[in-house]
């Protein structure tokens, strides 16, 4: 039981999660049409996605230019079929808030976001992290995380609860 708590910890450690929330605030704010800061509960949806390996594959697979919409669709194709995970979601991100709100407090805290605490919306600081600098373990989730705010950010908060079966 050493090992897998081992890795259960590599994988669910908050400054990794504070790197992957920064990376998805880059690419929601650097997409959105007027550079709209991110709603927050956003952001409790990025780890839980991004942090398990069969959702993370067919976030990293799509696109950029297919969007959330095609990504979800791809759960429901009757070669992968994979609807359970896309319904799977929403119990992880319940049972990831913690770590999410601990990541998201690390982030804060280095001051990779800030955030508005009246309006609930968090954005980036204008640091730049090139892709030669993040561990080649991990580049993956970060590539998929810009991706995700990428998408997000063409979308409405209800446009994306609908898409990936989520309630905020």
């Amino acid at each position: 039981m050493g090992i897998l708590n081992k890795e259960f910890e590599i994988v669910q450690n908050k400054a990794l999660g504070a790197g992957l929330l920064f990376k998805f605030c880059t690419g929601y704010m650097e997409s959105h049409i007027t550079n709209n800061p991110i709603p927050l509960p956003l952001l409790y949806l990025v780890l839980p996605i991004v942090l398990h390996e069969e959702t993370e594959k067919i976030i990293a697979s799509t696109q950029m230019i297919s969007g959330l919409r095609m990504a979800a669709n791809k759960f429901l194709e009757s070669k992968t079929a994979k609807n359970d995970l896309l319904l799977a979601i929403n119990q992880r991100s319940v049972l990831m808030r913690d770590l999410t709100t601990r990541s998201l407090s690390i982030a804060l805290a280095y001051k990779l976001l800030a955030m508005n605490v009246s309006s609930a919306h968090v954005m980036p600081f204008g640091i730049k992290i090139p892709d030669s600098k993040i561990p080649k373990s991990v580049l993956s989730l970060y590539k998929s995380s810009y991706k995700l705010g990428n998408w997000f950010s063409s979308l409405t908060l209800q446009e994306i609860a609908v898409t990936l079966k989520v309630v905020f």
